[in-house]
C-alpha cells in the first residue's frame, strides 16, 4: 500500500469543508449547551421552591422566637422593676424605723443620778409580730432603791415607751443593786 494518499479535493474546497465542519460543530455544541442549561434550570426549580419554603419557615420561626424572647425579657424587666419598687418602698420606710443609736441617745438623755449603766440590748419585741414595736434591755447598777425607782419612773414616763418592766426581785438589795429594765414601745423619739 501507498504511504502517501493522494487528496483529489482542491485546497479551496478543503478550506470551505473545514469551515462548514467547524460551523456545524459550534452550532451543535451551542444547541447542546443551550439544551443542558435549560434542562438544569428546569431541574433546579424544585430545589428553589424547597429552599424558598425553608427560608420562609425559618423566618416565621425566628419571628416567633423573637417575640417569645421579647416577652420573657419583658417579664424579667417587670420582675426587676417590681423588686426595685419593693426595695425602694422598704428603704423609704427605713428612715422612720427606730434605730438603736436614736433610742440609745434618747435613753441616755434621761436623768440618772445614782445609776451606772453597763449594757444595752436593742431588738424587736418577742411577744408581738409587729415591726413597729421594739424592745430594749438596759442593765446596770443603782446606788439605792430610790435611785432605781426614780429612774424606772422616768423611763416609764417617756412618750415613746409603752412599758418599762423592772422585775420586783431587783429591789431585793438595799444598795449597789444590779438591775435589768426591759423597755417596749416604738422607741422613736
Amino acid at each position: 500500500m501507498f504511504e502517501e494518499l493522494i487528496n483529489l479535493i482542491s485546497s479551496q474546497n478543503r478550506k470551505r469543508f473545514r469551515q462548514e465542519y467547524f460551523i456545524r460543530l459550534v452550532t451543535v455544541t451551542a444547541w447542546l449547551l443551550t439544551f443542558v442549561v435549560i434542562a438544569e434550570c428546569f431541574l433546579l426549580i424544585p430545589s428553589y421552591i424547597f429552599e424558598s419554603q425553608e427560608v420562609s419557615a425559618h423566618t416565621i420561626e425566628l419571628q416567633q422566637l423573637s417575640q417569645k424572647a421579647a416577652t420573657s425579657q419583658e417579664q424579667q424587666v417587670q420582675a426587676k422593676v417590681q423588686a426595685l419598687s419593693a426595695e425602694s418602698t422598704y428603704l423609704q420606710g427605713v428612715r422612720t424605723l427606730p434605730t438603736a443609736s436614736m433610742a440609745l441617745r434618747a435613753i441616755l438623755a434621761v436623768p440618772r443620778t445614782g445609776i451606772k449603766l453597763s449594757g444595752f440590748t436593742f431588738g424587736s419585741a418577742q411577744n408581738t409580730s409587729s415591726t413597729t414595736i421594739k424592745s430594749m434591755e438596759i442593765s446596770g447598777i443603782a446606788d439605792t432603791r430610790e435611785d432605781l425607782r426614780s429612774y424606772d419612773t422616768a423611763l416609764s414616763a417617756l412618750p415613746y415607751v409603752s412599758n418599762a418592766d423592772l422585775p420586783i426581785s431587783d429591789y431585793a438589795k438595799a444598795t449597789t443593786i444590779p438591775f435589768t429594765i426591759t423597755l417596749t414601745g416604738s422607741l422613736t423619739p
